[in-house]
């Protein structure tokens, strides 16, 4: 069954051949076009042409929504049945609560990702920064209720 993808971190998405990657850091990761519904990017990423093609001819669209979490666009293969489909996803992912704990989970690990980041840039220009409460933080072990 295909799966939506959550991309929590900024980076780059390419194509080489028949294969979509994910670059961030110099880390290069393939991502497996056949178990993707769709891409929904929670921080900045980059697409190539090439990407955008590839994903367009398997029929995934790309979602993105802004960093405070609002949606702000989508790129849609060309036809691409959206009026009911995406109502129903975005329905489907509110009433399943396991589903919708995944998302907030995936939102705190991209807050932890990039918060570090934030703190280690400062630290390394001589800001005195703990690191621990943030690094210990593990979204699989916290109970979030509604």
């Amino acid at each position: 069954m295909k799966q939506p993808l959550y991309l929590t971190t900024e980076g780059i998405l390419e194509r080489e051949g028949n294969t979509i990657y994910f670059i961030r850091e110099g880390e290069k990761k393939a991502i497996p076009i056949n178990n993707i519904s769709e891409i929904l990017c929670l921080a900045r990423v980059s697409l190539r042409s090439g990407a955008i093609a590839f994903l367009f001819e398997n029929c995934v669209p790309v979602h993105f929504l802004n960093m405070y979490g609002h949606y702000t666009g989508s790129l849609y293969p060309k036809d691409f049945l959206i009026a009911g489909k995406v109502l129903v996803r975005q329905v489907e992912y509110c009433i399943d609560k396991e589903k919708r704990l995944n998302i907030a989970k995936e939102f705190v690990r991209g807050i932890k990702y990039n918060t570090l980041k934030t703190l280690k840039y400062y630290s390394n220009r001589g800001k005195d920064i703990n690191f621990e409460d943030i690094e210990n933080l593990n979204p699989d072990i916290q109970t979030f209720q509604h």
